[in-house]
């Protein structure tokens, strides 16, 4: 007997132990395959592998968003990547935004097409980025009693929206997609090279209206400038509509465990995004407090919550201390640092601020030169002080306001002295036509 109540101790121990050190396996729904949410899990699950962690995801394919939150209301899996305005599962608690898609309508520059209220009448072409996209285009229409066939929606491939815009085959252009991915800033830049620049990012007026009737979407801005170009895309911030590619879990998922996978996957960040840029875009849902964000049209998960909540309280509880001394003790090092800095970028701009000074020098006295062996003199000086320049915007000592001050300088030097070059060299022209020593036509006959 003793023997065998030994035996049982010992199993029950083994089990005990295997089950408490043995990683929680949990199933995610992802698609379709091939998209960046695909690639994020992918790279987390072999994060989460390689490092040994408390969890393991198990990564369970769909054709799309719409059967991934299918899947989490059927409890086939506990995590699942869902966009609101496709399906929101019944079940579903929110635990991270892994990136926004906002709609983005392009017009020629000039169009009569204003914003989005104005495209009664009009072609719109839709380029295809999911099979949603056409749907969420609606829904904005449809706010302003703009739905088809008020609006002629016509469905583009990416390669030829562009052309399709610039030979009039519709009337404008919109997508939905991150301001931040290559849709979008393929296309908006593929437009607006078609045009020579010309084009216009249209405004959603009163975007804050249409959210409110379709809770599921968002308000964005799309930053001014944010696909480059010149001139710049878009020229000012653009207000829109957009939505947001959720990471959810089901509700009856155990609270730590989704506190844990959310600590997991913030941390490990900077590995994902080695992996897929999209790790660099993941954010935290929106938490005014516990009450509302557990109550809210799309409450989040009370283990996200927690994470969040404890990771922001506990930072300073931690390293409070530490935070102290290192900013009392550092201040003077930072002001040493700082006054060091500063004295070095004063020497660089004064080297820099000598090159324009004898720049705009330069630039009168050629004006009054009065040979032409004064103005190659000034010509090789100049040489002189583009090396000088030259030399140090590739040190990295110039930034890139100086450096374009000193190009417009450079540019203006040389003009005076062309300028001037011309004016002495029609002078000495004019003067041997006057004293016949120009050449002459002698006649034959």
């Amino acid at each position: 007997m003793l023997l065998l109540v030994l035996a049982l101790v010992l199993a029950l121990t083994g089990v005990a132990y295997v089950f408490f050190t043995s990683p929680t396996k949990l199933k995610v729904a992802v698609g379709p395959a091939g998209s960046a949410e695909e690639r994020l899990i992918h790279a987390f699950a072999q994060q989460l592998k390689a490092q040994k962690a408390s969890l393991r995801l198990v990564t369970v394919p769909v054709h799309d968003v719409k059967e991934a939150a299918d899947l989490l209301d059927r409890g086939k899996a506990e995590l699942a990547i869902v966009r609101p305005d496709v399906k929101v599962p019944e079940n579903g608690l929110t635990l991270a935004i892994l990136r926004d898609v906002a709609a983005i309508v392009i017009v020629p520059a000039g169009s009569e097409v204003k914003d989005v209220a104005s495209l009664a009448g009009k072609r719109l072409g839709v380029v295809s980025g999911h099979e949603a996209d056409p749907a969420f285009v609606t829904t904005i229409l449809r706010h302003y009693d703009l739905e088809p066939p008020v609006v002629t929606l016509v469905t583009l491939h990416r390669e030829t929206a562009a052309a399709a815009l610039k030979e009039s085959k519709v009337d404008a252009l919109a997508l939905v997609a991150a301001p931040t991915g290559s849709l979008a800033q393929n296309t908006v830049r593929e437009a607006a090279q078609a045009f020579g620049g010309a084009i216009s990012i249209l405004p959603v007026e009163n975007p804050d209206g249409i959210t409110h009737s379709s809770p599921f979407l968002d308000t964005l801005s799309i930053p001014e400038g944010i696909w480059g170009g010149r001139p710049k895309q878009p020229a000012h911030e653009v207000k829109t509509v957009g939505v947001a590619y959720r990471l959810m879990a089901h509700a009856e998922t155990d609270r730590s465990t989704v506190s844990t996978l959310v600590e997991y996957l913030f941390q490990m960040r900077s590995r994902l995004a080695v992996k897929t840029r999209l790790a660099n875009f993941m954010r935290a849902p929106e938490m005014d407090s516990s009450a509302s964000a557990t109550s809210a049209m799309l409450p989040n998960h009370p283990g996200a919550v927690d994470y969040f909540e404890r990771e922001t309280q506990s930072l300073m509880d931690r390293y409070g201390d530490w935070i102290y001394l290192a900013a009392f003790f550092g201040s003077g090092v930072i002001s040493a640092l700082a006054w060091f800095a500063q004295r070095m970028r004063q020497e660089r701009h004064e080297v820099i601020d000598d090159v324009l000074d004898r720049l705009l020098d330069i630039l009168a006295d050629a004006r009054r030169a009065e040979t032409v062996e004064a103005l190659d003199a000034f010509t090789a000086e100049v040489d002189d002080l583009f090396r000088t320049a030259v030399g140090h915007a590739r040190s990295g000592r110039a930034d890139s306001r100086t450096t374009s001050a000193v190009v417009l300088a450079l540019d203006g030097a040389r003009s005076a002295i062309d300028d001037r070059r011309r004016v002495i060299q029609a002078a000495g022209s004019d003067a041997q036509r006057r004293d016949g020593s120009g050449p002459r036509l002698v006649s034959t006959s």
